[in-house]
């Protein structure tokens, strides 16, 4: 056996499982198809700022697990700038709102950015547990035991476990992974048609040398309909250079179509907000997720509406309880966010170690 359980996928789920297994003695190993950890946290950083082209926000009154583990790993944290007024964008016309009667909640931002969490964790794990660019292709449960098949840059490796956690969207495993015996139908069709967080969206950046709208009272988030950005929010750093992020409205396929021009179509936007500063960043991008291969698959299209999360209570009981589900779309709550996924790998292992045993 390469270790009693093996980790399918290095996100925050995949990692935070990890940690929990190493803290109950049971060895492990995370299989990661790319070429690095962290899954879909991604912290570009510029002008040594962090920006946030995954997951920014964490709320400590509605967020306990993330909230404990950010103290845990000593994480520095601060609050979301939310001061001034909120633009409203209806059809063209323009008009200012106060923030406090869009969202009375705090929320928090890592101060080394989203990354520094994952990174935290990959810390705490030994190095030779962490196996990058492995891309599981087949789960076969042999009865005595559980075989691995995965794809590697040097060629295919068969590994043997006795349980494993997947830690990756449902539907991109229920695409992507053979298992014999098949899923059910009953839990294929589930995983099918769970829609994965963020797969279909696009995220708008821009970097400034300060917040330039704060000085017209302006907190940095609109909303609106005119455009390519459905909403922006302001992604400054306490080291002082300003940040603007949104969120895309166009299809996958639109944005294809768009390719460069949609950059400069953001900008233009944000102009119309906040001023014709914003059209001068030091950089900006869009992080289109509809193209990463680890995440979305050809069925992720936009989120109109947050989607129900959670798993079938059958696939509690699959191969005698030696398969288990995590990831963030497979938690009971907070489905989609990083309190979700450190959800859905608590009750991975706890649902593994109740029906098998703890093994220390």
């Amino acid at each position: 056996m390469s270790a009693q359980v093996l980790i399918i996928g290095g996100g925050v789920s995949g990692l935070r499982a990890a940690q929990l297994l190493q803290q109950k003695g049971i060895s492990f190993r995370i299989l990661e198809g790319g070429a690095d950890f962290g899954g879909r946290v991604r912290t570009l950083f510029r002008e040594e700022t962090p920006l946030e082209l995954g997951p920014s926000w964490f709320w400590p009154q509605e967020n306990p697990r993330v909230t404990q583990l950010v103290n845990e790993l000593s994480l520095p944290s601060f609050s979301q700038y939310t001061e001034g007024d909120v633009i409203i964008d209806n059809q063209g016309s323009l008009g200012r709102q106060s923030h406090r009667a869009i969202d009375p909640r705090i929320a928090y931002r890592l101060t080394e950015g989203s990354r520094s969490l994952t990174d935290a964790l990959v810390r705490q794990l030994p190095a030779e547990c962490l196996l990058r660019d492995h891309q599981v292709t087949h789960i076969s449960d042999l009865k005595d035991g559980i075989e691995v098949k995965v794809k590697t840059p040097s060629g295919e490796e068969i590994l043997r476990t006795e349980k494993v956690i997947m830690a990756m969207p449902l539907r991109l495993l229920e695409d992507s992974i053979i298992f014999s015996p098949a899923l059910p139908e009953k839990i294929a069709h589930h995983f099918r048609e769970t829609s994965t967080w963020m797969a279909g969206e696009a995220k708008f950046v821009a970097l400034y040398q300060e917040p330039f709208w704060r000085k017209e009272g302006l907190s940095g988030t609109s909303f609106g309909n005119v455009g390519p950005l459905s909403e922006t929010h302001d992604a400054s750093h306490p080291n002082g250079r300003g940040a603007l992020v949104g969120f895309c409205i166009p299809a996958p396929q639109q944005r294809a179509a768009m390719g460069e021009e949609l950059v400069p179509l953001c900008l233009k936007q944000i102009a119309r907000y906040f001023g014709p500063k914003a059209l001068e960043p030091i950089e900006a991008r869009v992080m289109d997720w509809s193209t990463e291969a680890m995440t979305a698959t050809a069925k992720d299209g936009p989120l109109h509406e947050h989607p129900r999360y959670g798993l079938p209570a059958e696939a509690t009981s699959l191969w005698q309880g030696t398969l288990r589900f995590a990831g963030t779309e497979a938690a009971r709550g907070h489905g989609g966010y990083l309190e979700g996924a450190l959800e859905a790998a608590e009750a991975a292992v706890d649902d593994m170690a109740s029906c098998c045993g703890d093994e220390r």
